[in-house]
């Protein structure tokens, strides 16, 4: 199947869908994008932007509730509706393998590299 082009700025107008009545902001210096792609890209884009305001607003309930437990001594306890346990993890001290200093004083360590493929994925920022 032949990919389709946006031929104007119009037709990429026409193409922009709304979601919660609200109109998704797009570039439109983008001429050359695939028609079949400009809902899906722009759902992604709306989502992304509602999932960042929704997470910093979690950050601040987080550490609203994380100051309290700590205060007050308490490990666990149940969010108001009961949906959600909230458990304070401790500060705590970790130690890791330091690879890269590894490889420089002891070079002959690169045989145990052990390669590997991942699956390919849509990374959003």
């Amino acid at each position: 199947m032949a990919k389709r082009k946006i031929e104007n700025n119009t037709e990429f107008e026409n193409s922009k869908m709304e979601i919660d009545n609200s109109p998704i902001d797009y570039d439109t210096t983008i001429k050359d994008y695939p028609l079949e792609l400009c809902e899906p890209s722009l759902l992604i884009a709306q989502a992304h932007r509602e999932i960042k305001k929704l997470e910093e607003k979690m950050q601040k309930a987080k550490e609203i509730i994380l100051a309290y437990m700590q205060e007050n001594n308490i490990h666990k306890m149940q969010s108001v509706n009961g949906w959600v346990t909230f458990v304070a993890v401790p500060e705590k001290k970790t130690k890791r393998f330091d690879v890269k200093k590894a490889m420089e004083e002891c070079p002959g360590l690169e045989v145990y590299y052990k390669e590997s493929t991942t699956k390919g994925y849509l990374k959003i920022n």
